[in-house]
């Protein structure tokens, strides 16, 4: 394994990152402190919002260490790394999932797609996402036909082939970004079309988070996520705008206001990939897919609004650029 050398912009955005994160996480441990101490607000007082806010940063230093050394390791880490992603939302949507006993065989497949379908991306095949559900679907139909069980086959598959659209096909776009070459005029690679993608959805999360608990009042869809507002979606699409209006030309080949209408689609998308897999979670009678990461919950929790995001960007930049 070899380092790879980064972009200036690579290294600024990442230094900048890292800034913000320090500078969050001394006002947090402020506030906690003089709350404390003063006392202050019966909001801030009684509301869990601080004590969350230092759980999720706490993990957010975690995840940006882990995402910037295997954006220093160079493509083969970052291939990895994101292979791991894929297996622990695989993993965290299985065990969550109702399967019998008899249909544990087509989990196997469901596992095996994970090397297939980045295998495949490592050997630069950007076709890999079509193929995969094929071959699970293919795979799935020739287990039913060797047991000649065809009850609760359509049941059983489409579960399967559920999890392996948003953990594999899904998700995979983030391998398929990192591996579009900086030839084809991205400012920064790969790399940094990645960092793009995932900072700009995670800062719209983080405010549509700050944002619904200090003065979101209205629920938007509360049958599926209680705790999501208006206001909270509102700033939360507004912030994901402004972001990828700042740093697109940084890292992407979009300018300014290209940036600002991509990051409007990111934003909407974000939204939609975090309602989607909160109907999921209600569905199933759960809240959080797992406990992965504290203050976040699991890692489909934390990866929910790339799940239509990353096709969307990784496709875009493809036809448009």
């Amino acid at each position: 394994m070899t380092l790879g050398p980064l972009s200036p912009s690579l290294v600024f955005v990442l230094t900048g990152i890292f800034a913000l994160l320090l500078l969050a996480t001394s006002t947090v441990g402020a506030a906690m402190a003089a709350t404390q101490v003063f006392g202050g607000p019966s909001w801030a007082i009684g509301s869990p919002i601080l004590p969350e806010l230092r759980a999720r940063l706490r993990s957010w230093w975690i995840m940006a260490a882990t995402f910037s050394a295997c954006l220093i390791l160079g493509r083969a880490a970052s291939l990895a790394f994101l292979a791991l992603v894929s297996f622990l939302v695989l993993r965290e949507y299985l065990s969550v999932t109702p399967f019998r006993a008899r249909d544990r065989i087509g989990l196997f497949v469901a596992y095996a797609m994970i090397p297939l379908q980045y295998g495949w991306i490592a050997q630069g095949h950007a076709d890999a996402g079509a193929i995969v559900p094929i071959a699970a679907l293919a795979a799935l139909g020739a287990v039913a036909a060797l047991r000649n069980a065809p009850h609760d086959f359509l049941r059983s598959s489409a579960l399967v082939i559920w999890g392996v659209l948003v953990a594999i096909v899904a998700l995979g776009h983030l391998a398929l970004l990192v591996t579009m070459p900086s030839s084809l005029a991205y400012v920064t690679g790969g790399p940094g079309l990645l960092l793009f993608l995932v900072f700009v959805c995670q800062i719209g999360d983080v405010v549509q988070y700050i944002a619904g608990k200090a003065f979101g009042r209205r629920r938007a869809v509360p049958a599926i996520s209680p705790n999501k507002t208006v206001a909270g979606y509102v700033c939360g699409i507004g912030a994901t705008m402004l972001a990828s209006a700042l740093l697109a030309p940084y890292l992407t080949p979009i300018g300014t206001g290209e940036g600002l209408a991509v990051g409007g689609v990111l934003g909407l998308l974000s939204c939609l990939g975090g309602l989607t897999i909160s109907a999921v979670k209600r569905d199933l009678g759960i809240k959080n897919m797992g406990q992965l990461l504290p203050g976040h919950g699991g890692a489909l929790d934390r990866a929910d609004s790339l799940v239509f995001a990353a096709p969307f960007f990784y496709h875009y930049l493809a036809l448009a650029h």
